[in-house]
């Protein structure tokens, strides 16, 4: 038997192995790469949500009214903040009221949020009353609660119950 035949196949073998290695140690940099990407995109769409979040609730409303449950109307002054409302509506809500007293209010603050936020998400603006370790919803503005996405809240002590105002964001 002739040992040059050998000589071939063994280095065949060899730069078999050599391609695998290389190939295992460009896969796994590659993965690397995509991970510390998706932890970026995730800070900066959190970031996004905490300074849209922020944008939103220092905006203010004109001619800011609601109905009580006996039908009469109560104004607030213009230039009331979005946050301001907010809380009030969540106190009230949580104490009996219905959120329909508040509609007219509502969907400008939802008209808002929307130029606020960018055309690339769907957005939830939620307030919540904390009972115990339970966070119960009060208020929500904007697309039904989904599941995943990303988040900002802010949490106020109203009245000796603790209220968040939360922003949701999913990709559209």
């Amino acid at each position: 038997m002739d040992d040059h035949g050998m000589e071939a196949f063994f280095d065949t073998f060899l730069f078999l192995t050599i391609i695998c290695v290389a190939s295992c140690i460009v896969f796994d940099s590659t993965m690397m790469i995509a991970q510390s990407n998706e932890a970026a995109i995730r800070s900066d769409a959190s970031n996004y949500a905490l300074n849209s979040l922020s944008a939103i609730l220092i905006s203010t409303l004109q001619d800011v009214h609601y109905w009580s449950p006996n039908g009469s109307m109560i104004l607030l002054a213009n230039g009331t903040t979005i946050e301001k409302f907010l809380l009030e509506e969540s106190y009230l809500v949580s104490n009996g009221w219905s959120t329909s007293n508040f509609l007219t209010c509502n969907d400008r603050i939802t008209a808002i949020a929307r130029s606020l936020i960018s055309n690339s998400y769907d957005f939830s603006l939620e307030t919540e009353l904390t009972i115990g370790d339970v966070d119960h919803d009060v208020v929500q503005l904007g697309v039904l609660r989904q599941e995943g996405g990303y988040s900002a809240a802010f949490s106020y002590n109203l009245f000796g119950d603790e209220y968040k105002i939360r922003l949701r964001l999913w990709w559209t």
